[in-house]
């Protein structure tokens, strides 16, 4: 279990991760946008990784991941 939490704001899921490997990555971008995240490793049956937020900060999670998609789709292109 990660935890980079930073206020008291209500954690809501903001993804539930195919793999661990899935999870590092988004945690990778929330955390080099400075947003807080709580990562839970699952239960016996359902063993993906869900990532939460603050409620007040999906949307700036939303807008970090979408960046670095586009970020990510540009370097296959290599136009970065």
């Amino acid at each position: 279990m990660r935890n980079h939490q930073g206020n008291n704001d209500d954690l809501v899921v903001f993804r539930t991760c195919y793999s661990a490997l899935e999870a590092g990555l988004i945690c990778g971008v929330l955390e080099n946008n400075d947003i807080p995240f709580f990562v839970s490793e699952g239960d016996p049956y359902n063993m993906s990784p869900s990532i939460k937020v603050p409620a007040s900060r999906v949307e700036d999670a939303e807008r970090a991941l979408e960046e670095a998609r586009k970020m990510g789709e540009q370097m296959a292109e290599g136009g970065v």
